[in-house]
């Protein structure tokens, strides 16, 4: 305040506090993270059970052993389908001339 408002009975001078304040102790506590070390921990278990299911799930395709034993599997099935046809036409052709030759027989007779 400058000497002018000294003197001026207007002015509200600053009082001291009259409360005696006690001295303040701040106490800084380090936070605990340990919730990020149970997702670190849930997520390392995740990746290891992954790893493990990969390295030791069956293959998923059929090799190519398997590949060529089907496809010999095939060609034997359908070779034996092949002969059974041939084998009811053989019938079917010798009982037609087995009935022609009758019918001759019974028209000569």
């Amino acid at each position: 305040m400058d000497d002018f408002k000294r003197d001026d009975p207007n002015v509200i001078t600053p009082i001291g506090s009259t409360v005696r304040r006690a001295p303040e102790t701040i106490i800084v506590e380090r936070e605990r993270t340990t919730a990020l070390w149970w997702v670190v921990g849930i997520l390392l278990a995740a990746v290891v059970f992954g790893l493990i299911y990969i390295l030791t799930r069956p293959a998923d395709g059929p090799t190519d052993a398997e590949l060529r034993v089907a496809q010999a599997e095939a060609a034997a099935d359908n070779a034996r389908q092949t002969a059974e046809a041939a084998l009811v036409q053989n019938q079917i052709s010798s009982t037609r001339d087995s009935v022609a030759i009758a019918q001759a027989q019974s028209a000569t007779a």
